[in-house]
């Protein structure tokens, strides 16, 4: 089987986000908001899996490590980091930035501030 750039194209729109929550209410919770947004999408749900994509992705994780363990992956130059926490402390919120997230999410959250930030770094990456 052969791929066309019709294909790549479909295959880069289609949104690939990772959920590596340690929380399953938290990670249930964001794959209903996610599949009532997107009719296509491709979950991972573990770390070593995300070896295996080289087209750009988003990774929801609710740790530091985690995201600090993405971003040291030679293939994850172009993945996008999402951490959900239920933790507002600023010094916290800094250092998640600093371990390269690209965005923070405080939980509980909405369901439209979760779709906002993914679709705001689906547009940057997919564009």
């Amino acid at each position: 089987m052969t791929t066309t750039s019709d294909d790549l194209t479909l295959e880069k729109s289609i949104p690939r986000i990772a959920l590596l929550l340690t929380d399953p209410r938290a990670s249930m919770e964001i794959q209903e908001i996610l599949r009532q947004e997107y009719s296509s999408l491709m979950l991972i749900s573990e770390m070593e899996k995300l070896r295996e994509f080289d087209l750009p992705l988003i990774v929801l994780v609710d740790n530091i490590q985690d995201a600090a363990n993405i971003r040291s992956m030679k293939s994850s130059e172009e993945a996008r980091i999402i951490i959900i926490s239920d933790d507002a402390d600023s010094e916290l919120i800094g250092a998640a930035f600093d371990a390269g997230a690209d965005e923070y999410v405080c939980y509980p959250f909405s369901s439209q501030e979760v779709l906002q930030k993914t679709k705001h770094i689906l547009g940057n990456i997919i564009s």
